[in-house]
């Protein structure tokens, strides 16, 4: 992600707000190419729609990132903090798959 990228943050949730609407549109562009693998491709992840899941994988991650950003945490302690309320919830549903 560019240091330099530009996003609204006139108002204090303003930047959080446009990022929110922004990674919700790319997961929608990743879910639509899921559709078409599902719908032209015969149900088949040919080598081009995942070369577009990549390329839209990456767009949700670079918004999420910025989320983190705008949230002043990383990436990083997100991903502990939710592995920790995964953990906990396994522990209490006696250790069965919680995804």
């Amino acid at each position: 992600m560019s240091e330099g990228s530009r996003y609204p943050r006139a108002a204090p949730l303003e930047g959080l707000q446009y990022l929110t609407i922004a990674i919700s549109g790319e997961v929608g562009e990743f879910a639509n190419e899921v559709k078409k693998a599902l719908r032209d491709d015969g149900g088949e992840l040919t080598p081009m729609r995942r070369d577009n899941l990549h390329a839209e994988l990456g767009d949700v991650l670079w918004y999420l990132v910025a989320i983190c950003r705008e949230l002043g945490v990383s990436l990083e302690f997100i991903i502990k903090k939710n592995k920790a309320k995964l953990d906990q919830r396994r522990a209490s549903v006696g250790g069965g798959n919680v995804c």
